[in-house]
Parts: C-alpha cells; sequence; structure tokens
C-alpha cells in the first residue's frame, strides 16, 4: 500500500470517531520543508496534539489488521507492511509546562519534543507545513539545531537526545545551538552510560559517522562527551584509524567499552 493510502485512512477514521485532527509531525514534515526530493522512510510519525492519537493509532491498526505496539514510553507504534506508524504519546515535560506558564495552550506537547526542525507538522488532507513554535522554519534556514525551549529543559527530559542532535547536524550539515554544546558540556553526569543506554549511542553515532566523521568528532570534544562515547563499532574503528585511541584512554575515564 501506499503512504497516501495509509494517511486518507487516519483522516477517515479520525472524521468518524470525533478524533482531533492528525497530522505529520518530525521527519516528513522537515524534509519537506527542506526540499529533499524522493523522501525514502519507513518511519511515519502521526500526533492530534492530545491524548486522542493514542486511540487513533489502535483505530488505525484494527482497521488495516495489522499488529500494534504500545511502547514503555506510552506511544503506540502499527507496523503496516513498509511501514511503522508512531502515535505520539502526548509527551508533555512538566519543566515545559513551567517554562511556558500557561502560553501556548494546546501545543505544550509540541514544545516538549527535541529540536525546533522536528516540530513542523504537515496537514495530512491539504499537504501544508505549519510552524506550531514560530521557530522551525527559521531555524532550517539558518541550518541550526535548536531545542524549543532553554536546552536544560530539553536535554534533562531525555538525554538521550544529545546523540541525537549530533546525528542531525553530521546528516544535515547543520550547526548546534551554543545553549545546547554548552550545557552538555557543563552537566557530563547526565550523559553517563546510566542515563543513556550503550547500544543507542553506538547506533547513533555509528550513522552520524558515516555521514561526517569531522564533524561528528568536533562535537564530541566540544560537548565534553568524547570519552564518553563506548568504544565500539565504527567510532573504535575511528579512533584506531586516525590513532586518538591514546587520547580517548588517557587518565582512565571510560564509561564503557562494548565489545
Amino acid at each position: 500500500m501506499e503512504l497516501k493510502y495509509y494517511l486518507k485512512t487516519l483522516n477517515g477514521l479520525a472524521n468518524t470517531y470525533k478524533i482531533d485532527k492528525p497530522y505529520l509531525v518530525g521527519g516528513i514534515p522537515r524534509d519537506v520543508y527542506l526540499g529533499i526530493p524522493n523522501i525514502k522512510t519507513t518511519d511515519v510519525d502521526i500526533t492530534t496534539n492530545s491524548s486522542d492519537s493514542l486511540r487513533l493509532g489502535v483505530l488505525f491498526a484494527d482497521k488495516i489488521n495489522e499488529v500494534f505496539e504500545v511502547a514503555e514510553d506510552g506511544h503506540v507504534t502499527v507496523f503496516a507492511q513498509q511501514y511503522d506508524f508512531d502515535f505520539s504519546s502526548n509527551f508533555v515535560s512538566e519543566g515545559v509546562l513551567n517554562y511556558l506558564d500557561g502560553k501556548a495552550k494546546g501545543f505544550e506537547e509540541v514544545y516538549s519534543r527535541d529540536f525546533t526542525m522536528n516540530t513542523l507538522h504537515q496537514d495530512i488532507s491539504t499537504g501544508k507545513i505549519m510552524d506550531p513554535t514560530g521557530m522551525g522554519f527559521q531555524d532550517i534556514k539558518n541550518k541550526i539545531i535548536r531545542t524549543p525551549v532553554p536546552a536544560e529543559i530539553t536535554l534533562t527530559d531525555d538525554p538521550r537526545r544529545i546523540y541525537r542532535v549530533i546525528n542531525l547536524a553530521a546528516r544535515y550539515d547543520f550547526d548546534v545551538d551554543p545553549d545546547i554544546i554548552n550545557f552538555a558540556k557543563n552537566n557530563p553526569d547526565i550523559f553517563t552510560a546510566q542515563n543513556i543506554k550503550d547500544k543507542y549511542a553506538v547506533v547513533k553515532l555509528n550513522k552520524a559517522l558515516v555521514e561526517n566523521e569531522e564533524k561528528v568528532m568536533s562535537l564530541l570534544k566540544e560537548m565534553n562527551l568524547f570519552k564518553k562515547v563506548p568504544l565500539s563499532g565504527r567510532f573504535k574503528d575511528l579512533l584506531i584509524s586516525k590513532k586518538h585511541l591514546a587520547e580517548y584512554l588517557a587518565n582512565g575515564s571510560i564509561d564503557s567499552i562494548v565489545e
């Protein structure tokens, strides 16, 4: 089935069951706005900016007769042949709520997302791209990765986002906002193996290194993350080939070594 068939089905379900309007969010709207031709992705992120997105996900799975899974963080994934549809858990950060202090009603979930470039919404019916925060369009034009709220809030909510930002910076050749870099550099205890699984860090960095080794290594050192990366995969091979292994092992400051 083509993506447009599934999206039409989603819209029909939302109308039939009086569910809040669904939007594409995250990667697809971002890449459409960037003008990337022939976007090839199997990951489709859906939000209604409300808890209705979970009900829509279950109804969608039933309608197309496919299985779904409820993840640990509460979002629903529907596995539909070549696509994985992720229906937002409507996570709203307490830190974001306090920061907004009643502003941006109905879009608290948007501000709880990782980076402004990933907050864009696309209307499933019309294809129109929207910028709920008013920051996404400009940041993409300026080729910079920023958090929708202060970096302290966004990165504390989910420390894994620090490796996501490196991955995005390498993939799109974007700069990283100094607030993100400085927060990571000054709060090393947040980005340890206790808060970020080795496998996650390795996968994100392996993909990033394929795109831009120089940018990845530069960001890791700027953020004081260089010695926190598990010694595994492409990162390990790069350290050996570029003769950086001694620097990595110096002073014994290693969080983990993965075979």
